[in-house]
């Protein structure tokens, strides 16, 4: 700006040169000049560039990222010297002292890197999948040197007593389901014949609340119910069948089936297993009072 202001110092006045000289050579200095204004200018704004990824990165940036970049003075001075105006670079480093001297703009430490940790699945996702792992059946556990093949392969009459061979913890927390009532499914005919105990006085039956889930599972399907209870097929076709529930199944003797019983077929599984995953027991119903269960017609 100084430059551009003593121009014309040392020339001829303009109307004193005819051959126009000293106007041209004021007018280049005022150019030379102006051109020194904006690069100065533009180191001016590079200044302040510089300071505003230093203020935006402030503590953000690994300490070996850090050390291999230019500090804001460094570049600062870098660009002070290749300033040919030294009167502007002297005020530019006057009022960038100021800006650096800021606390928003210091450079702070490294800040540790924490691991990511793995987003939880919705909480819809968690509820489909707790209601998954729950629907799921439970298998039989038994105990060293016992399987379920060797079970079956024993005749029916002769299978030990499942205590023998099931895990004590399985069978109490089998046993558990049947607290809140246990239900039963039987024709109409042997109901009729025989009460809700077998020929032998033995009665199957399942959790109620299973037996509500399968009726509302099998929609009234026949093939499906038959599947479900472990029927020959088309059983209901010529048999009516019939619900029957009783609220406290440990009051006659609640167990495990042994395979034993009457009402053990070809489908019995060990370890008080349906086909389809849904829990059995036994109970004795021989003689049973009326007013101890409760009787509802299906088909």
């Amino acid at each position: 700006m100084a430059t551009a202001w003593f121009a014309e110092d040392g020339l001829k006045p303009a109307g004193l040169d005819p051959t126009g000289g000293s106007s041209a050579q004021a007018q280049e200095r005022v150019e030379r000049a102006a051109r020194q204004l904006a690069r100065g200018q533009e180191q001016l704004v590079l200044l302040l560039l510089t300071a505003i990824v230093t203020y935006l990165t402030r503590g953000q940036m690994k300490a070996g990222i850090l050390r291999n970049m230019e500090t804001p003075a460094i570049r600062s001075a870098r660009l002070q010297a290749e300033m040919s105006n030294k009167q502007l670079a002297a005020w530019l480093a006057k009022n960038e002292q100021q800006l650096l001297a800021h606390p928003e703009l210091q450079a702070r430490g490294a800040t540790p890197l924490k691991r990511a940790e793995p987003e939880p699945p919705p909480a819809n996702e968690r509820s489909r999948e707790s209601l998954q792992k729950a629907a799921e059946p439970s298998k039989p556990k038994y105990k060293p040197g016992f399987t379920e093949q060797d079970i079956l392969a024993i005749a029916k009459g002769e299978r030990p007593d499942p205590v023998t061979y099931l895990d004590p913890d399985y069978v109490a927390q089998h046993l558990a389901q049947f607290e809140n009532g246990a239900s039963r499914f039987m024709t109409q005919t042997n109901l009729e014949k025989y009460g809700i105990a077998q020929r032998d006085g033995t009665s199957f039956i399942m959790p109620g609340h299973e037996a509500t889930e399968l009726l509302a599972k099998t929609a009234g399907d026949k093939r499906a119910l038959e599947q479900a209870l472990g029927l020959p097929e088309n059983f209901l076709d010529t048999n009516a069948l019939v619900r029957v529930d009783i609220p406290d199944p440990k009051q006659l003797n609640l167990r495990i089936p042994s395979g034993n019983e009457a009402g053990a077929n070809e489908f019995w599984i060990p370890g008080g297993k349906l086909p389809d995953g849904n829990s059995e027991a036994v109970i004795d119903a021989a003689g049973i009072a009326a007013e101890m269960f409760n009787t509802a017609p299906l088909f």
